[in-house]
C-alpha cells in the first residue's frame, strides 16, 4: 500500500515524488502514472483506484507488458472534468454482474 506524505514535510531538493501532489507538480510527472502516483495524487487508497477501474469510472488504462499504466493526460483531464463517472451502461453492467461479485466473493467489498 502506498505510504502517505505527513501534512507538514515539503519535498526535498530533487525528489521526484508524486506524494506530494499539486497541479504544478503534475505537469512535471512522467507520461505514464502507476496507481500508485494516481492514489497519492487524488489522496485515495490504491484499492479505490482499482475499483474506479473496475467500474470504468477512471480513464481507461494501458497495459505495458504486464504493468497497468494510465496516460498523465488523460488523468489530468478527468481530474479537470470533475473526476465524474462513467455514463457507458456497459462499464455499469461489468461492474455490477463481474466485478462486484467477484470481490464479494473474495471478501474485499
Amino acid at each position: 500500500m502506498a505510504k502517505h506524505p505527513e501534512p507538514d514535510r515539503q519535498p526535498e531538493k530533487g525528489e521526484e515524488s508524486l506524494d506530494l501532489a499539486t497541479p504544478e507538480s503534475l505537469a512535471d510527472a512522467p507520461m505514464m502514472m502507476t496507481v500508485d502516483e494516481i492514489a497519492n495524487c487524488l489522496q485515495v487508497s490504491v484499492r479505490t483506484i482499482w475499483r474506479l477501474k473496475a467500474k470504468g469510472d477512471i480513464p481507461k488504462s494501458v497495459n505495458v507488458g504486464r504493468a497497468v499504466r494510465w496516460k498523465r493526460s488523460d488523468i489530468l483531464d478527468w481530474i479537470e472534468r470533475g473526476c465524474p463517472p462513467s455514463d457507458s451502461i456497459i462499464d455499469v453492467l461489468k461492474y455490477v454482474l463481474i466485478w462486484r461479485p467477484i470481490y464479494m466473493l473474495i471478501g474485499r467489498l
